[in-house]
């Protein structure tokens, strides 16, 4: 499959999955109404997230890239026999994240509480970490070293790509200004050249979905 890939399917790619979101953004806020609550936490705007997302996140890429599924499994890293590999480095970071974000609860006072049903706490802490590790660990990352990009630069392009939906949303919800901070930027961008590393290292996706599970579970409790 990385003979077929190009920069310029990749750049591709990446334009028409941004508009594609972009656009799954403007659909939201066109069918807002009084009746149906697509509203931030709510049941009916997590279920519209979740459909949107599995259909630009992954059935887009799926059907860009045209390739046999197998062939896209093993290049996005899930390989059955680096799996093993995966897990390890994933607990590994997983174990060290936690302690990083235990010293940060313990630094700024934060608290610990669940307000959030099951529903939007599954969707949090399992279904958007794995769409999100498929497009950017998996797809896209994958496909920059596969190009012959340096890990390094293939790390910062797409942890600075990681950013752009964070961004796109954050413009849509009227919070740009307040989440557009060295703080707020910053932690996304340690998570996410974290989450290449260990991508990278393993040569699985497991350890970088693992690592970001951790992650989001650890948002939903710490306010």
């Amino acid at each position: 499959m990385s003979t077929q890939t190009t920069w310029f399917r990749l750049a591709l790619m990446l334009i028409l999955f941004f508009l594609l979101w972009v656009g799954a953004w403007l659909l939201h806020d066109h069918i807002a109404t009084p009746t149906l609550h697509l509203v931030a936490g709510s049941t009916e705007d997590t279920l519209y997230w979740l459909i949107a997302k599995l259909l630009v996140w992954i059935a887009f890429p799926i059907l860009f890239f045209s390739q046999p599924l197998r062939q896209q499994i093993i290049l996005i890293g899930l390989n059955p026999k680096n799996m093993y590999r995966g897990l390890i480095f994933g607990i590994v970071a997983a174990a060290l994240w936690l302690a990083l974000s235990a010293a940060r609860f313990l630094l700024t006072g934060q608290h610990l509480a669940l307000t959030t049903s099951f529903f939007i706490a599954f969707y949090t802490v399992v279904l958007t970490p794995i769409v999100e590790e498929i497009v950017f660990r998996g797809y896209i990352q994958s496909t920059l070293i596969a190009l012959k990009t340096n890990f390094f630069l293939a790390d910062i392009i797409t942890t600075f790509l990681f950013l752009v939906p964070h961004v796109i949303g954050w413009s849509f919800q009227g919070v740009l200004s307040v989440n557009l901070t060295i703080g707020g930027i910053g932690a996304i961008a340690l998570l996410s050249l974290l989450l290449g590393f260990v991508r990278y290292q393993s040569r699985s996706l497991v350890g970088s979905v693992l690592l970001h599970v951790i992650n989001n579970l650890v948002s939903i409790f710490v306010h």
